[in-house]
């Protein structure tokens, strides 16, 4: 098993020091935090000198902040998959992040143990994001974009969307399709390689900026 060299950034000294220690033992090696900062501004200069492959951002630090630290970590290391975390940051404040490039968004209200499973989710490329914010995403590029050539779809493939940009866990999706998890996944691999897209998130942006799908109202 390959080691994956960990960046994290959080202003809590606790939580840098609980995470640097918990994250290599719960797994079992997997994650190896090769460097941590209380600093925002530190992150882009660390994560370059680390080579790091992945990076935890808190969203609610001291200024430049959260948002600003996941741009600059990714302008100092393209290659880096990072993860915003938080314990309250806003609705919009996660947006910004997942806009500013970060691929997945984590509550610190996980337990250590909990998180390996998205982080290898995440380092093996793919995303972890709520599903509620699927349907804001799409929305929002959906608003900034202005369209595109629209690749054409198949049979079953923008009902399949909708259920993505809504927010829809895999297994209901299988529930609405009357198929199966798996053949939920390779549709959805299937979708994601027509649309140009490396991930659910992107399939969502995509949808949005070709006016695939019309997000749905939610609250």
């Amino acid at each position: 098993m390959t080691a994956i060299r960990t960046l994290i950034v959080d202003d809590h000294a606790m939580v840098l020091a609980g995470l640097s220690a918990l994250l290599p033992q719960r797994s079992d090696g997997q994650f190896v935090v090769i460097a941590t900062t209380t600093d925002a501004d530190q992150a882009a200069s660390l994560a370059s000198e680390h080579d790091a492959q992945l990076a935890l951002v808190d969203l609610r630090m001291p200024e430049p902040g959260g948002v600003v630290a996941i741009r600059r970590v990714l302008e100092a290391a393209p290659d880096c998959r990072v993860v915003a975390v938080s314990g309250d940051a806003p609705r919009e404040m996660i947006m910004e992040a997942l806009l500013a490039g970060a691929v997945g968004f984590l509550p610190k209200t996980l337990q250590p143990e909990d998180m390996i499973a998205p982080l290898r989710t995440i380092v093996g490329g793919g995303s972890v994001i709520p599903p509620t914010l699927l349907a804001d995403l799409a929305d929002t590029w959906q608003r900034l974009a202005a369209g595109g050539d629209a690749p054409a779809l198949a049979d079953g493939e923008e009902r399949l969307l909708r259920l993505l940009v809504a927010g829809q866990e895999t297994a209901a999706m299988a529930d609405a399709l009357y198929v199966s998890p798996s053949t939920v996944k390779r549709y959805l691999s299937s979708l994601e390689e027509r649309l140009g897209a490396s991930s659910r998130v992107e399939a969502a942006f995509l949808a949005g900026w070709h006016r695939l799908v019309s997000p749905p109202e939610h609250s």
